[in-house]
């Protein structure tokens, strides 16, 4: 664990202690550099109230308020749904969340790569996807319909996924 010794201006001293490991994590993005930002774009669903914080450079970050950055696919869902840039540089910290909610009513998706369970699961999340893309995004059916089996990704072929092994050893 390295340690830091940081002179504070008031005469007190203070001492800084990190691992290290994640302040040397790479870019979740190019892989190359060490990451310097994290995504500052808010989570749906059970992660709501908390951001992204994929882990960027400065070069795959995209630069939108004085301290807020987004990740390469959020920067793109925001420039494909027209965010207004007043919203992005906006420093209130609901500007972030009007923002998301400007994406999802222009049906642009900002949610991370759906892994269905089984085949049910995958139909539900089509059908809902077509249906928040066709009255939400005002798209023709047969558009949200293409825009939605785009985002779940190819069907499963299993009915069911389960423990491998039933029963004790």
């Amino acid at each position: 664990m390295g340690c830091e010794r940081i002179d504070l201006p008031d005469g007190g001293t203070a001492i800084l202690c990190s691992r290290g490991a994640k302040s040397r994590a790479k870019c979740q993005f190019c892989g190359l550099v060490v990451h310097t930002k994290l995504c500052d774009f808010p989570l749906l669903g059970k992660k709501a109230g908390k951001t992204c914080s994929k882990k960027m450079c400065d070069r795959c970050a995209a630069k939108v308020g004085d301290d807020r950055d987004l990740c390469p696919p959020h920067a793109k869902a925001v420039r494909d749904a027209a965010v207004p840039s007043s919203v992005l540089a906006d420093p209130h910290p609901f500007a972030m969340s009007v923002a998301l909610d400007i994406c999802e009513q222009a049906g642009i998706a900002t949610a991370p790569a759906f892994h269905p369970r089984d085949r049910a699961d995958w139909d539900e999340f089509r059908r809902e996807r077509a249906a928040i893309f066709e009255y939400l995004g005002g798209h023709p059916r047969e558009l949200a319909e293409r825009m939605a089996l785009e985002l779940s990704g190819p069907a499963p072929r299993y009915a069911h996924v389960g423990p491998l092994f039933s029963g004790a050893r």
